[in-house]
């Protein structure tokens, strides 16, 4: 009986942490199994809708090799769901190779997700920094009084989230219309699809725990405690905003998949500013939250999961919204948030620029 398991992610839903614990630990589960992280690369030939022949011939290799030995293959990359016709692909030159396809991915409130994908990407993208202000100004908002973080939520909701999607232009934000794309996409290939949400502190088990649970595969007792992991890469909130500014005035700043572990270490050293009105961007968050409800709750009725997962403490409507952002920014520009906000920034970025100076 084989087996594969695609996982899908999406990015920023825990796909390294389940990368991480399945490329560092040998023979994790009772079941015999191979992991493999695709390419990229791989996984655009693999996303047109006729796949040549030699893309074909080159997966159908792939993937008995990697079954030779196995009962159980692992496929696993972010990427796959910004591209459902690669997922059709794979699950069409694996069918006759086995006896069962599961895909599995994940989802999280989509106010996190966004917050989360800026400060991972975004905030040093300069395509999508230039669509977020003209979209700012366009609607008489001045980019200034607001932080980038706030400015990329902003021009979300004012163009109903066109600007928070991905980089690659595949909007993902709705996890019920994405993952029942994935599903219509594959329905005649009689696969398996476990969608999830990332576990909180709600849930009595891990990530990892989730994960194998939905593939049914059985962690040994000895690696328990390895499933703890959390393989996330986190920038300090100053040094972001720091990247956002230099990116905007044109300065020679890292691209969105550049520099990682060096801007980590950065972010090691150093301190963090007291948050800057955060209870603007609690409400920004709660405004996502509402405008995204009623398609969370069809995507947990649909898939059996938690609806009380994407509950909404507050909601608003984009009227409402809007009124709060244009108050807030007249509040800004009469207590003169920008220039002690930015003096502040400045000076933090000062002390760290000296610190590792000396450090060297």
């Amino acid at each position: 009986m084989k087996k594969i398991i695609i996982h899908v992610g999406p990015g920023k839903c825990g796909s390294s942490s389940i990368q991480y614990f399945f490329k560092n630990q040998k023979n994790p589960c009772y079941e015999k199994l191979e992991f493999i992280q695709l390419e990229p690369q791989v996984i655009n030939k693999l996303n047109h809708i006729n796949v040549i022949k030699n893309d074909i011939n080159y997966f159908n290799k792939f993937i008995e090799k990697a079954l030779k030995s196995k009962d159980t293959l692992i496929i696993s990359h972010e990427y796959l769901f910004d591209c459902p016709n690669a997922i059709k692909n794979i699950c069409n030159i694996s069918r006759n190779k086995v006896s069962e396809i599961l895909i599995i991915g994940y989802s999280r409130r989509q106010s996190d997700f966004l917050v989360s994908t800026y400060s991972q990407w975004f905030f040093r993208s300069s395509a999508r920094i230039e669509e977020v202000e003209g979209t700012l100004i366009k609607n008489e908002l001045e980019p200034i009084h607001f932080n980038g973080i706030e400015r990329h939520i902003i021009a979300s909701i004012i163009d109903d989230f066109y600007s928070a999607r991905q980089l690659s232009d595949m909007s993902i934000l709705n996890w019920y219309k994405s993952y029942q794309a994935i599903e219509r996409l594959t329905s005649s290939l009689k696969v398996k699809i476990r969608p999830g949400v990332i576990p909180n502190k709600q849930y009595s088990i891990n990530l990892i725990e989730d994960f194998c649970t939905k593939a049914d595969l059985s962690i040994k007792t000895n690696v328990k405690k390895a499933t703890n992991v959390k393989s996330n890469v986190n920038f300090n909130r100053e040094l972001i905003e720091a990247l956002n500014n230099a990116t905007q005035q044109g300065l020679n700043t890292p691209t969105p998949h550049q520099d990682n572990n060096y801007l980590a270490r950065i972010s090691d050293k150093m301190n963090i500013l007291s948050e800057p009105s955060c209870n603007f961007l609690t409400i920004l968050k709660q405004y996502i939250d509402s405008y995204f409800l009623n398609a969370n709750i069809e995507f947990c009725k649909k898939f059996g999961i938690d609806i009380n997962y994407f509950e909404v403490q507050k909601h608003y409507s984009k009227t409402d919204i809007m009124v709060i952002i244009k108050n807030e920014e007249k509040k800004r520009i009469s207590n003169n948030y920008a220039t002690k906000y930015y003096r502040l920034l400045s000076a933090l970025m000062a002390e760290t620029c000296l610190s590792l100076i000396k450090e060297r």
